[in-house]
């Protein structure tokens, strides 16, 4: 059963670790409004202040925040990608839309351990980060 959470955004903790998990790549972020169309932007390594900007400007006005998990081809920038935009492959993720209390200690259980576990608000994240980026593949 899951359970209300009240969550206070914290948009400087967000950039830090949007700088953190990209560190030299460019950022890819999608703010998406019910029923409107996506709004994405692409900031380079450096451009912290600009994609903390644009992230409490759409969030604070009732958008969900998307990250790009993955390597974008540059083509993609600035438009909300597709799996065929993927590029390399920086970690595996899953979603769990489920903030129950046991759907948290499956994460946090389970093996190989996640490098990163995030709560969205809506649900639990988890990351596995590839330590060299691999080559995208879109034979899956």
């Amino acid at each position: 059963m899951s359970k209300p959470i009240n969550l206070k955004a914290n948009f400087q903790e967000a950039t830090e670790f949007a700088a953190s998990y990209y560190s030299v790549l460019p950022r890819h972020i999608t703010a998406i409004y019910e029923g409107k169309q996506p709004i994405t932007q692409t900031f380079q390594p450096g451009e912290d202040e600009q994609l903390q900007s644009f992230v409490e400007k759409h969030n604070t006005a009732g958008a969900n925040i998307y990250f790009a998990v993955n390597e974008i081809d540059k083509a993609a920038w600035n438009k909300k990608a597709a799996k065929k935009h993927v590029t390399g492959v920086t970690a595996l993720q899953v979603d769990l839309d489920d903030l129950s209390d046991e759907a948290l200690e499956r994460l946090v259980n389970f093996e190989p351990k996640p490098s990163i576990i995030l709560c969205s608000g809506g649900g639990y994240q988890a990351f596995w980060f590839i330590s060299d980026a691999k080559e995208a593949s879109h034979d899956l």
